[in-house]
């Protein structure tokens, strides 16, 4: 129970910590320029926030970087059309194989992007360094940094976070490096796709 506990806190931390440190990063500038005035209208404050919210529209869609074909040969088996979904400003998107497995899941590939300025992604990095090195396993030759922690692949490239995971060989004894290989083939088709 407590390794599932431990998974689960670094799973949250691994989402939340980079947004937590570009919400820092963003009160220290924004400090620095206390001496400016403060906007007061409802209009500014509405014209501040669009420029984020367009910024997340321009977000590649992570839907049209990878085909229902080539998850399938990730998955082995069939799977459903893409599922398109976005939490937090992040864009995401899952594939879903047709057979539930265990009687519970569908193996799936599962691609989270997310913006990323490249000290929030160097900070996160270095905390999961100190906290969890063991889990941390540095991946050469994908995007301009990447590593995996526990069973994902986390990629910084083009100041964008993405995450990979693949879900499938649940039931075998190669299953992590079953989906160590998966997610590898689906980050090799993916970033090179990322405009």
């Amino acid at each position: 129970m407590s390794s599932h506990r431990d998974q689960t806190s670094i799973t949250i931390a691994k989402y939340f910590l980079p947004a937590v440190l570009l919400f820092c990063l963003a009160s220290c500038n924004q400090n620095k320029n206390a001496s400016a005035p403060a906007p007061e209208s409802t209009t500014s404050t509405t014209a501040a926030a669009t420029p984020a919210a367009s910024g997340d529209a321009s977000l590649p869609d992570p839907c049209k970087l990878l085909t229902k074909n080539e998850a399938e040969a990730v998955l082995g088996e069939p799977v459903r059309d893409p599922e398109p979904n976005s939490l937090g400003g992040n864009r995401i998107c899952d594939f879903k194989t047709v057979t539930v497995h265990g009687g519970v899941l569908p193996y799936s590939v599962h691609i989270a992007i997310v913006r990323e300025q490249q000290q929030v992604w160097d900070a996160g990095k270095q905390l999961y360094q100190k906290s969890d090195a063991k889990n941390m396993r540095p991946v050469a030759g994908i995007g301009e940094d990447a590593y995996f922690l526990l069973e994902d692949l986390d990629i910084f490239t083009k100041e964008r976070y993405v995450s990979i995971g693949v879900m499938k060989s649940i039931d075998k004894p190669d299953h992590a490096k079953a989906v160590q290989d998966a997610e590898l083939a689906v980050a090799q088709k993916v970033i090179p796709r990322m405009q």
